[in-house]
């Protein structure tokens, strides 16, 4: 039977304890608190309280680990912990930040979410949607800033026909992303005819609207090969494509409470993490 490590923080109230409470009532589970490694499948909320370094070395030893954080849709909402405890979804991703692979089950709760008609204003800018500083380090090595540089000249270079504006991750108020103060995500995609994203979660957002997103690598970018490859023509995704992603994400957020259903293991079994 697999074995999951839970490598938890010191706070007994911190909101990462809701999907990794669920994971301990459904499997064989171990609680860490150290910076070891355990023998099992490690698990890991976030990338915060030493999670970075021991992700970095599940990956050098080739080690199975699942990552949990903020899911693609339906994530906690700080104003509303009531509703947040049991219907806020979580991301749980195996041996990866985001999905590495096509995945749909046969329950996909497709109808929970579809995708958003195109927003009706003229598209005459790309928007750049810099990941987080822990995130952008993780997979380039650089910041949020020093990465928005870099992509910024490729990006002019590619598509001089645009204007290029930055959208940075909100933060403020001891939160970020949606939660956070702010200009509205969507405020800022009315005039984009595109969004440039390493990994954001916002760019899957915007391809929910029907805005194609390019990306320096598919790969490590939640909307996989639906990612635009940067000097690549802009090409609006078909709604068979966008469906696909969706039902994708979908595939990898669970509720704690469909965790304890096993609902779940599907997803494991196709990562064969079972």
């Amino acid at each position: 039977m697999t074995t999951f490590d839970l490598h938890r923080s010191q706070s007994s109230i911190s909101k990462a304890n809701y999907p990794l409470d669920a994971l301990k009532d459904r499997y064989d589970t171990t609680d860490i608190i150290d910076g070891r490694l355990g023998d099992g499948v490690q698990v890991f909320w976030g990338l915060g309280h030493g999670n970075y370094d021991k992700v970095k070395k599940c990956i050098e030893y080739n080690r199975r680990w699942m990552f949990v954080d903020m899911p693609y849709f339906f994530r906690w909402q700080r104003y509303s912990p009531d509703w947040s405890k049991t219907m806020a979804h979580w991301r749980f991703i195996p041996n990866s930040l985001h999905p590495t692979r096509l995945v749909k089950l046969a329950d996909t709760r497709d109808h929970q979410l579809k995708r958003i008609p195109n927003l009706p204003i003229s598209k005459s800018e790309l928007l750049i949607l810099p990941s987080s500083d822990t995130m952008t380090r993780f997979h380039t090595g650089e910041t949020a800033e020093e990465w928005v540089i870099r992509i910024r000249r490729l990006v002019a270079m590619a598509y001089p026909e645009y204007r290029i504006r930055v959208r940075f991750k909100p933060r403020g108020n001891g939160t970020s992303g949606p939660d956070a103060p702010g200009i509205d995500l969507i405020s800022d995609l009315l005039h984009s005819k595109a969004v440039v994203s390493l990994a954001s979660i916002a760019g899957v957002e915007a391809y929910r609207f029907g805005i194609p997103v390019i990306s320096e690598n598919p790969k490590i970018n939640p909307v996989g090969d639906m990612a635009i490859n940067i000097s690549d023509k802009i090409r609006t995704p078909t709604s068979t494509q966008m469906d696909q992603v969706i039902s994708n994400l979908l595939s990898h957020q669970y509720t704690p409470s469909e965790v304890r259903d096993g609902k779940l293991d599907q997803l494991l079994a196709c990562y064969s993490l079972t």
